[in-house]
């Protein structure tokens, strides 16, 4: 990929998940901080840290 992503920590149920999706369009994660927090993702994002793939978060609304 070619923009850092902030990722979901390993044992997250939604690791998994993103790392199938990626793999599937045969790309691999840049990963520049790990979390399993949500909102952790979503700030560190919104700060400019990278892109990220979250599930939908109301918080995020907000953001916009």
């Amino acid at each position: 990929m070619p923009y850092p992503q902030v990722y979901f920590a390993k044992g997250s149920g939604l690791r998994s998940v993103v790392d199938g999706l990626l793999r599937q369009i045969g790309q691999e994660p840049q990963i520049a901080y790990e979390t399993e927090e949500d909102s952790v993702i979503a700030g560190l994002v919104a700060h400019g840290f990278g892109i990220a793939v979250v599930p939908y978060m109301e918080m995020l609304l907000r953001l916009l």
